[in-house]
């Protein structure tokens, strides 16, 4: 949902496409900050690769589904010890 609303608000006021990245990377690493400074740093990356893909494929699910696998990759250790 953030990202799809992102791009319709930076279209909206024809924002570059590097303001884009930039804004919605910092913003959503800033969402993952209270998880610690490693996640804040990885969600950066992530949301660059998402915001990217979205660009690319203007698909929703695929944004939904790839957020859910990296939720897994990164939270499914930590549960099954």
């Amino acid at each position: 949902i953030f990202r799809v609303g992102f791009v319709k608000v930076a279209q909206a006021r024809s924002w570059s496409v590097a303001k884009l990245y930039i804004l919605s990377t910092v913003l959503f690493a800033f969402m993952h900050f209270p998880q610690g400074i490693i996640s804040t740093v990885t969600a950066a990356g992530f949301g660059l690769i998402f915001m990217y893909f979205y660009r690319r494929t203007h698909s929703f699910l695929f944004l939904i589904v790839a957020h859910t696998l990296v939720n897994i990759w990164f939270f499914a250790p930590s549960y099954l010890g």
